[in-house]
């Protein structure tokens, strides 16, 4: 119902050309399939791979992705010390413990039919 409610405040509701980007339409819809197949996916790998074994492997995938586009850029020469370990912290924090806690809920978390309102 939240969700519903502030789609509704960000649409644009005047009139006119332009009100609805249709290419924004359909990368919303896009993005929306990914997160329900990312939901779905990540509690089918949650049960099979024990412990943090999922999240681990979800980061591997995940760096590999972005690690050209970070070397095409200069990462390698900017990288200190200070700066791998406030990255080392982020990745941690935003990503890792979220992501652990996340499929330990998912693996126990069962499917129900949400009641009808």
């Amino acid at each position: 119902m939240l969700a519903a409610v502030g789609i509704v405040l960000i649409t644009p509701w005047r009139g006119g050309t332009g009100a609805i980007d249709p290419l924004g339409v359909l990368l919303a819809l896009f993005a929306g399939g990914c997160w329900g197949a990312y939901i779905v996916l990540g509690g089918r790998v949650s049960k099979v791979l024990p412990g943090g074994q999922s999240v681990a492997t979800g980061m591997l995938f995940a760096s590999l992705a972005i690690l050209p586009f970070s070397f095409a850029e200069g990462l390698a020469q900017r990288l200190t010390p200070p700066l791998f370990a406030a990255s080392l912290a982020v990745a941690l924090l935003s990503s890792a413990v979220p992501f652990t806690l996340e499929r330990m809920a998912l693996r126990v978390l069962r499917a129900t039919p949400s009641p009808s309102c």
